[in-house]
């Protein structure tokens, strides 16, 4: 689950820097990043599954704690990645 979450993350910002240079190196990362994220999905359907937990609906009341949570700790961390930086560069 790890390896795909890491994967598609990894292809989309890649595939985010060649749309410079070829439409064609974008889209086929950008289909690699998503067969990893469907990949991640079904990992977690089946986490679900053996463990017998439901699958939350999106408006579900949990569904929109997570969320709200999630939200209220990314707005206070700083959200630049680190692999993007160039060495010796100070951050913005």
């Amino acid at each position: 689950m790890v390896q795909a979450a890491r994967s598609g993350r990894q292809n989309i910002a890649e595939g985010s820097r060649a749309s410079a240079t070829s439409s064609q190196t974008e889209l086929r990362l950008m289909n690699v990043a998503r067969a990893s994220l469907e990949e991640l999905l079904l990992d977690y359907e089946d986490y679900l599954r053996h463990r017998r937990f439901s699958r939350w609906k999106p408006d579900s009341a949990d569904a929109i704690a997570v969320r709200d949570a999630w939200r209220a700790i990314a707005d206070r961390t700083d959200r630049t990645d680190p692999s993007d930086q160039k060495p010796g560069k100070p951050k913005p």
